[in-house]
């Protein structure tokens, strides 16, 4: 029996017991009364804002003839905190379970649940459904917008967003970071300052040279402490878009001498190839192309590149190939980016 074989065989046995134990655990006690009675069963808490905490509590009360000893508190997400205030309860006594729950991350409704475990008078687990709201102070219309240039008509995709200051103080927005977006995509807020209650607009623009599809995150500075930056996702999606395939190429960790023996396919694919032309293939120096692009199709191009020795070891692979193209009709040209990236090693 080879080691890859035992080592399965092993972790599956060791999961199966303890599936078992698990099961086993929650099985106890489901034929006696329930020491327990948790109010409320489940528990809708108050929204929190983003960046901030609310505390909550929920009663657990003793109903059996026995003592009720609590082995430990927990909630499947983070943001909830959980304990409970007394170890151990005599019959007819109370105590509630205290929590703090954080709003962490996005707005939205979000769903989780707290586990009570008991260890006596038997064995139990509680399963206790929350619901929470988390909400921002810096409210913004929708979360994600979708851009579709059109090279062909020349025409910009373009989509608005709508902020709004729902907190009690001013607040200043920045203009985000352009290292965010590639060339060509832009986004603008129009009032960078807004008193409470005041809305600004935030304008996203892709120029019409933009031809492949994308996904971004904006990060739009802000000057509020518990929100310190309005999160915006951005979509590209070309009316006629040029598929690359790889969209980005990663060489990895490799010594010079497997390098050197590395070659690259890179495809073009799309309906505005039809009436395109390459006009320029732009190639990092440890790049070579190998023969003339290929045309298997009218809406179809095909590239094949090997490395070659134009680098020194224990350097960063950065770079980009850059295909330029013009189209036959406007005779306009846009450029295809594939970004390269890995790091050589020292040894030949």
């Amino acid at each position: 029996m080879s080691m890859r074989v035992a080592m399965a065989l092993t972790f599956a046995v060791l999961l199966a017991l303890t599936t078992a134990s698990i099961g086993l655990f929650f099985a106890l006690g489901r034929d006696n009364p329930r020491a327990l009675e948790i109010t409320p069963q489940k528990a809708d808490l108050e929204p929190v804002f983003v960046g901030e905490s609310r505390p909550f509590e929920i009663q657990l009360k003793n109903v059996s003839s026995g003592l009720v000893e609590f082995r430990t508190a927990m909630a499947g997400c983070a943001c909830l905190n959980v304990r409970i205030a007394e170890p151990r309860l005599e019959p007819r006594e109370s105590t509630v379970l205290t929590g703090a729950l954080r709003g962490r991350g996005r707005a939205g409704t979000f769903h989780d649940e707290v586990l009570v475990l008991v260890a006596k008078p038997q064995e139990e687990a509680y399963r206790i459904p929350i619901q929470w709201q988390v909400r921002r102070r810096i409210e913004v219309s929708a979360e994600s917008v979708t851009l579709e240039p059109d090279f062909v008509s020349a025409s910009p995709g373009s989509a608005t967003v709508v902020v709004r200051n729902r907190s009690e103080q001013a607040i200043d927005l920045s203009s985000p970071d352009p290292r965010q977006l590639p060339r060509g995509i832009e986004v603008v807020i129009e009032s960078p300052r807004l008193l409470p209650r005041q809305s600004a607009t935030v304008r996203c623009r892709a120029e019409a040279d933009f031809v492949t599809p994308g996904n971004y995150s904006v990060s739009i500075p802000c000057s509020l402490p518990s929100e310190p930056v309005v999160e915006l996702r951005l979509e590209t999606r070309p009316v006629r878009a040029i598929r690359v395939t790889p969209p980005a190429i990663n060489w990895g960790v490799q010594n010079k001498a497997e390098l050197l023996t590395r070659k690259l396919a890179l495809a073009l694919e799309g309906e505005l190839l039809r009436s395109c032309e390459v006009k320029e293939v732009k190639l990092p120096a440890y790049l070579v192309s190998s023969g003339r692009p290929q045309t298997p199709a009218a809406a179809k191009r095909e590239f094949a590149f090997r490395v070659k020795d134009a680098f020194t070891a224990g350097a960063d692979l950065m770079g980009d190939i850059v295909v330029v193209l013009r189209h036959g009709t406007s005779e306009r040209t846009f450029a295809v980016h594939v970004p390269l990236s890995g790091f050589v090693l020292d040894a030949l």
